[in-house]
């Protein structure tokens, strides 16, 4: 066999190797009942060679739901009052953009994250939202706890006929932190920023 015969051949044979491979990954999905018989026998061979193409390749763990931290403290009084955190369970269900969440925002993810686990990352945002209401207000709170709101998402094939995207929420205790306890009154009047009322006290 010439060079040139040889290099016309190698060439065949790669057009061919593309083909099957776009007709491996095409076939099986391609609509009709009269090429049932087709798509059948392409997922047999592609069974055969271990060959086979699932989500899972893409995205092996695909977020199932949206969910948001919801914060109320207590107050020495025994009132109890919403926090910011909690605007985002009210308004946050919509689209969001790429780049749109802000440094808090992703503190805010970490810290609730495995909500049945131990979770550095949520101790020390409770401990800030004590010294953050502290400093606020003047007043030091009892206790901040820590709500979760979920919604799951619905399958693609109940979407399409007609259920909405989110379920129904499902709220849940997360953590309880004392703002009472030493360590975090030493952080709330060793804040540089802290409300005069607790400067004086």
């Amino acid at each position: 066999m010439t060079k040139g015969a040889a290099a016309r051949l190698l060439a065949v044979l790669e057009v061919g190797w593309v083909i099957t491979l776009a007709a491996a990954i095409l076939l099986p999905f391609l609509p009709g009942e009269p090429l049932r018989p087709l798509r059948d026998a392409v997922v047999r061979a592609e069974r055969w060679v271990s060959f086979q193409q699932r989500w899972g390749m893409y995205a092996p763990y695909p977020q199932l739901s949206q969910s948001y931290m919801v914060l109320s403290a207590t107050w020495p009084d025994g009132t109890t009052s919403e926090l910011e955190e909690s605007e985002a369970a009210k308004t946050g269900w919509g689209t969001t953009w790429f780049g749109r969440k802000s440094r808090r925002d992703i503190w805010r993810y970490y810290a609730l994250l495995q909500p049945r686990k131990a979770n550095r990352n949520r101790a020390w945002y409770l401990r800030m939202v004590c010294v953050r209401e502290a400093r606020r207000t003047g007043r030091i709170p009892e206790t901040i706890v820590m709500r979760r709101i979920v919604r799951r998402f619905a399958p693609p094939e109940a979407v399409r006929s007609g259920k909405l995207a989110l379920g129904r929420p499902r709220t849940s205790v997360v953590a309880r932190q004392s703002c009472t306890q030493p360590s975090v009154r030493t952080m709330i009047h060793a804040d540089p920023f802290a409300h005069p009322n607790l400067r004086r006290s």
